[in-house]
C-alpha cells in the first residue's frame, strides 16, 4: 500500500505585504490568499491528505524556506475562527467528509518585533515545537541567546513558506509526510516586491550610448541591474546605474548597441532585473538611432537661406537665353518698333514654367511695360523713372539705364529683387559647392594630402567660412575630431573657424575631443587656441565633467589648470562637482588630481557630498583617500563624519569611518543606532552644522 503523502491543490499568494501586531489587533487586513484568488472568488491554501483513509490532522507551520524545518522569527497569525488570535501552529482536522482536504483560511504574516528577550523566547519555542512532534517538548534545544541573536540576524526576513505536515487524529502519531509550499515574499519590500517602471524620460539615444535616462519605479535597493536586450536576438548589455534617488527613481546612462553603423533606427528595449529572486520588471521600448557621421545628411551643408542647392542649374529651373548683341543708338528706334511688333518672339523666348517669368509675359502682353518704352521712344515721355542696370545686363540695352512709366515701379521692382536673388542664389551654391568639398574631404576614410584641403580653405573669406555648418550644426572642426582627422585641426584653426562653436548636442570641439578620446596634444592645442572649459552641453557637463565621468586621466591633466573655480563647474543637471562625477564612476586615479582643485564637504543639489557617494558605492580605496585628505583636527569634518556615521549600514564603511574617529582622539556620539538609520538622502544636518560653526 502507498505511503501517506500531502498535496498541495492551492499554493498561496507569491505576494503578500507582511503585517505588523497592532494593525493586525486593530484593523484586521486581507489575511493570505491562494495564487489563483480573484475579487469574485476567493482561494485558500489547500493542502489534501493522500493514501491515508483514517481521521488526520494537517498542521501549518511559517518556515524560512524549503531547505529544512527551520521556524521563521516572523508569526502565522489568525483571528477569525471566534478563539481570539491564535499563533502557529495551525492545525485543521481531515476526514471522509472533506475530502481529506484542508483549507488554511484567515492567516497573516506579522513582522516580529527583535527588540529585548522575549522575541528569542517565542523563536526558540517554536523551534523546539517543531522538532518534538505533536506536543511541545522545549528541551529539545538548550536556549543559547548567542546562536538564537546570530541566526535571526542571518535570516532572509522578507521571504517564508508554509510548511505542513500529518498527524494521526488519534493516537498523534506522524505520518512521515511533509511538503513545503511555493515561497512567498514581501509585496512592500524592495528586496522581495514586484519590479515596475512606471515612467521613462527618454525613448531614443545614441547609438554609442551613453544616453542619459531617469525612470519611476516601485520601490528598489540596489541590488537591482538594467538590462538593455534584443527581442530576436542574443544581444544583453548592462546599463550604468548613476544614482537610485530614495529607492522610487533611477538615472542611468544607456550601454551602447552592438553595432555601431546601423543606418536606421534599431528597436530594443530594457527592464529591471533582480538576480537575488531572478525577477523582472516589465519592459520598457528603446530606439538606438544611427550615428550622425553615418547619416546621409552629415556632409549636407546648410548655407545662408539654409536652402539646398543643387549642383546643376537646370534642377533649380534657372532658364537660359540666347545671346542678343547690343543695340546702337542710331538703330534703337528701328529696332524696338519691330520688336514691338512682333511680340510672339518675345512670348516664345521667355515662356517657361518660371512664375515670375509666366508674370513678365502677362506684363507684356497686357501693355503694362512696353507702351512706356514705346512713349519714350517716340518722344512722348511720361512720368519716368530711370532704372540702373548691371554691368552683366548693360550689354543687352543701350546703356546702364533705362526710362519706363512710373505705372510699372511695381513691376520693376520686382523684376529687380528678382534679378537679386538669382544673383544670391548663385553665391550660395559656390559656398554650397565648397562647403559640400570641404566636408566631403574631412570625412573621407583615407587621408589626402593637404593641397586641395587647403585650396578650398584658400577660397573661403573668414565672415564665410566660420558660418559653415552641417545639419547637426557642425562646424569643420567639429567633424574633423568625429572623424579622427586631427591633422585637418591646425589649418581649420588657423583659418578662423570658432573652436567654442557648438553644434546640436551643446559640445564644443573639447568635449568632442574628450568623447572620442583624443591626445593630449589635441587638447593642449584646443587650448591654446582659446577653447574654452567652462561651456556645457545638453547634458549639463562641461569638457571637465566629460573627463571625469569617461576616465581620461591624460587629458584631465591638460584641463585642470585652466579650472579657476570649482563653482564654475558644478553640473546644470546635478550640482556635481568634477570630483563628484570621478567618485560616482569610480575613477580612483582622477580622484588626487581633482583634491587640489575641489572640496570633499560640497554637497551636489541632492545633498550628497564626495564622500557620501563613496560610500554608498562601498569603494573602500575612495573613501580611504578622501578621509586621508580631510584633517582630522579640523572640527567640522569631525562633525560631518560623525553624522554619517549614523546613517552607514556597511560594516567596511562603519569601520574606516570609525577608524578616522579614532585618530581624530573621538568617540562617535551615536554608534548604537548604526543599523536603525540609512545614509542621508539630503544632507540638511551638516547644512546646519556649517551654519554653527
Amino acid at each position: 500500500m502507498p505511503k501517506p503523502s500531502l498535496e498541495i491543490l492551492e499554493q498561496p499568494q507569491s505576494l503578500y505585504r507582511f503585517r505588523y501586531l497592532t494593525e493586525f489587533k486593530d484593523n484586521p487586513h486581507g489575511p493570505l490568499t491562494g495564487q489563483n484568488s480573484s475579487k469574485v472568488y476567493k482561494t485558500f491554501p489547500t493542502v489534501r491528505l493522500k493514501n491515508y483513509c483514517k481521521k488526520a490532522i494537517i498542521r501549518c507551520w511559517l518556515c524560512v524556506n524549503s531547505n529544512g524545518k527551520n521556524v521563521h522569527i516572523h508569526q502565522l497569525l489568525t483571528k477569525n475562527d471566534g478563539r481570539g488570535i491564535r499563533n502557529e501552529p495551525h492545525d485543521v482536522v481531515v476526514d471522509t467528509t472533506n475530502n481529506f482536504t484542508a483549507q488554511f483560511e484567515g492567516l497573516n504574516i506579522i513582522h516580529a518585533v527583535t527588540k529585548g528577550k522575549k522575541y528569542l523566547e517565542g523563536f526558540h519555542e517554536k523551534k523546539c515545537f517543531i522538532n518534538s512532534g505533536y506536543e511541545l517538548n522545549k528541551l529539545v534545544y538548550p536556549y543559547n541567546e548567542a546562536e538564537l541573536k546570530q541566526e535571526v540576524k542571518n535570516m532572509e526576513k522578507n521571504k517564508a513558506v508554509l510548511y505542513f505536515e500529518a498527524f494521526d487524529y488519534e493516537t498523534h502519531e506522524k505520518l512521515g509526510c511533509d511538503i513545503f509550499s511555493h515561497e512567498i515574499k514581501n509585496s512592500k519590500n524592495p528586496h522581495t516586491s514586484t519590479l515596475k517602471i512606471a515612467r521613462q524620460s527618454v525613448t531614443c539615444g545614441k547609438v554609442s550610448g551613453g544616453t542619459e535616462v531617469i525612470i519611476f519605479v516601485e520601490k528598489v535597493t540596489k541590488d537591482v541591474k538594467i538590462m538593455f536586450s534584443e527581442r530576436n536576438g542574443p544581444w544583453k548589455e548592462e546599463a550604468e546605474i548613476v544614482e537610485i534617488w530614495h529607492q522610487v527613481a533611477i538615472a542611468f546612462r544607456t550601454p551602447a548597441y552592438k553595432d555601431l553603423s546601423i543606418d536606421q533606427d534599431k528597436e530594443v528595449f530594457f527592464q529591471l532585473v533582480r538576480e537575488s529572486d531572478n525577477s523582472f520588471s516589465n519592459e520598457m521600448p528603446f530606439s538606438y538611432r544611427p550615428a550622425q557621421t553615418t547619416q546621409p545628411k552629415y556632409c549636407e551643408p546648410v548655407i545662408g537661406k539654409k536652402r539646398r542647392i543643387d549642383e546643376d542649374l537646370s534642377s533649380v529651373g534657372v532658364p537660359s537665353y540666347p545671346y542678343s548683341p547690343p543695340l546702337s543708338e542710331q538703330n534703337y528706334n528701328s529696332e524696338i518698333d519691330s520688336f514691338y511688333n512682333s511680340q510672339d518672339c518675345v512670348f516664345h523666348v521667355m515662356s517657361n514654367d518660371d512664375p515670375f517669368l509666366q508674370d513678365c509675359n502677362e506684363k507684356l502682353r497686357g501693355g503694362g511695360v512696353l507702351p512706356g518704352i514705346m512713349d519714350y521712344t517716340y518722344g512722348v515721355p511720361r512720368t519716368e523713372c530711370t532704372i540702373e542696370l548691371g554691368p552683366g545686363l548693360e550689354s543687352d540695352g543701350v546703356g546702364g539705364h533705362g526710362h519706363i512709366s512710373e505705372s510699372n515701379e511695381p513691376f520693376v521692382d520686382e523684376a529687380r529683387k528678382h534679378i537679386s536673388a538669382e544673383n544670391e542664389d548663385d553665391v550660395e551654391q559656390k559656398e554650397y559647392k565648397l562647403a559640400k568639398n570641404l566636408f566631403q574631404l574631412i570625412l573621407k576614410e583615407d587621408n589626402p594630402s593637404f593641397t586641395k584641403f587647403n585650396d578650398i580653405l584658400k577660397n573661403l573669406s573668414h565672415e564665410k567660412l566660420i558660418h559653415f555648418r552641417n545639419i547637426f550644426n557642425k562646424t569643420p572642426i567639429h567633424m574633423a575630431i568625429e572623424n579622427k582627422k586631427f591633422d585637418y585641426l591646425e589649418p581649420l584653426v588657423l583659418a578662423g573657424i570658432d573652436v567654442n562653436a557648438l553644434d546640436v548636442d551643446g559640445n564644443s570641439s573639447l568635449h568632442l575631443a574628450i568623447l572620442h578620446d583624443a591626445q593630449p596634444k589635441i587638447i593642449s592645442f584646443l587650448l591654446e587656441k582659446g577653447a574654452n572649459t567652462n561651456l556645457f552641453n545638453t547634458d549639463g557637463e562641461t569638457p571637465i565633467h566629460l573627463a571625469c565621468r569617461l576616465g581620461r586621466k591624460l587629458q584631465l591633466e591638460y584641463l585642470l589648470p585652466s579650472m579657476r573655480s570649482f563653482t564654475e563647474h558644478l553640473s546644470i543637471k546635478t550640482g556635481d562637482t568634477p570630483l563628484h562625477v570621478a567618485v560616482q564612476h569610480g575613477h580612483f586615479d582622477l580622484v588626487s588630481p581633482l583634491l587640489k582643485k575641489v572640496p570633499i564637504l560640497f554637497p551636489n543639489k541632492g545633498g550628497y557630498t564626495s564622500l557620501d557617494l563613496a560610500i554608498i558605492k562601498e569603494d573602500d580605496r575612495i573613501v580611504k583617500l578622501l578621509l586621508s585628505h580631510m584633517d582630522p583636527k579640523e572640527r567640522k569634518n569631525i562633525v560631518i563624519v560623525n553624522i554619517i556615521l549614523t546613517k552607514v549600514k556597511s560594516d567596511m564603511m562603519f569601520e574606516l569611518l570609525m577608524d578616522y574617529m579614532r585618530r581624530a582622539g573621538e568617540e562617535p556620539d551615536f554608534v548604537s543606532i548604526k543599523y536603525e538609520n540609512k545614509l542621508s538622502s539630503d544632507l540638511n544636518e551638516k547644512c546646519i552644522i556649517k551654519r554653527l560653526l
